[in-house]
């Protein structure tokens, strides 16, 4: 038996900066989406290539991360001219788009566009709801989260102190969706990167979790390209998982499943400013 992950992980889930309305009830179910997501998410980034990126990063955060000095008569390999282009994009605005798709249908599962400044910590995202008109909204003030969608005049600040960029694609989990855990999972000394044409070509992958499986393997590949100068553009990501679940989880089930992630970047450097929401409601 073979299971599709995507579909489950999608059912159990789901601004302009200025002058949005919001309608109660989406927000509320935006509320409760996000609330369940994060206590999901946090279990299913840790079993497999949902957390592939969140797991890469930490172990940049633990060793360090940056590579070793290049000797200035040799040249310099993919890996290493990589990272510059990563460290160049970080630490700096952006504005973003990120499609989240399956592997037949790379932008099925919606998209998301916005900004971000990681030096103020405030940003916003917008995000079409699939399966209506709706809009679902996000702004982050200062590290404090608000979610809000149209139809309405009130927001709920939430405990993320972060975009939440698997509520804006419906519920669908890809830590590599997220340009900040993207960028340290680009850094990371266990990457495999190769130049190509257009840019570099990465891929890793990792075991998965002992406890819940048999066996299996997460592997997250993808392509780069690189802006006028020298900064992440665009990048797609393949990000798959296969294995067979241990027989009292999940009854034991197999699993091949994959998504399709491209985080588009553009306009670094511009300045991000977003309103904090006067009428708010506080979950505790």
């Amino acid at each position: 038996m073979t299971m599709n992950i995507e579909d489950e992980l999608r059912a159990g889930m789901r601004e302009q900066v200025a002058g949005v309305a919001v309608r109660t009830g989406l927000v509320a179910a935006a509320a409760q989406r996000h609330r369940r997501r994060t206590m999901v998410h946090r279990a299913m980034y840790a079993t497999g290539v949902f957390g592939l990126a969140g797991a890469l990063a930490a172990v940049v955060a633990v060793s360090g991360g940056d590579a070793p000095a290049v000797n200035a008569q040799q040249p310099a390999e993919p890996r290493l001219e990589l990272v510059a282009a990563v460290t160049a994009s970080q630490n700096i605005s952006y504005r973003m788009k990120v499609t989240l798709g399956s592997r037949e249908d790379p932008d099925g599962w919606g998209s998301a566009e916005g900004a971000y400044d990681p030096a103020t910590r405030s940003g916003y995202l917008n995000s079409p709801q699939l399966d209506g008109p709706g809009v679902y909204y996000q702004r982050l003030v200062d590290g404090v989260l608000y979610l809000g969608s149209n139809g309405g005049p009130t927001w709920k600040q939430e405990l993320g102190d972060r975009l939440e960029y698997g509520d804006a694609l419906q519920g669908a989990a890809s830590a590599s969706a997220d340009p900040e855990v993207l960028f340290e999972t680009l850094r990371q000394a266990g990457l495999t990167v190769t130049e190509t044409p257009a840019g570099y070509h990465f891929e890793t992958s990792k075991p998965l979790d002992g406890t819940l499986f048999v066996t299996g393997t997460a592997t997250l590949a993808g392509d780069i390209s690189l802006d006028t100068a020298g900064r992440i553009a665009k990048v797609t990501a393949n990000e798959s998982m296969k294995g067979q679940f241990k027989p009292n989880v999940k009854g034991g089930v197999a699993i091949d499943s994959g998504n399709v992630v491209t985080v588009e970047l553009s306009d670094y450097g511009t300045p991000v400013q977003v309103e904090k929401p006067t009428d708010v409601v506080v979950v505790k």
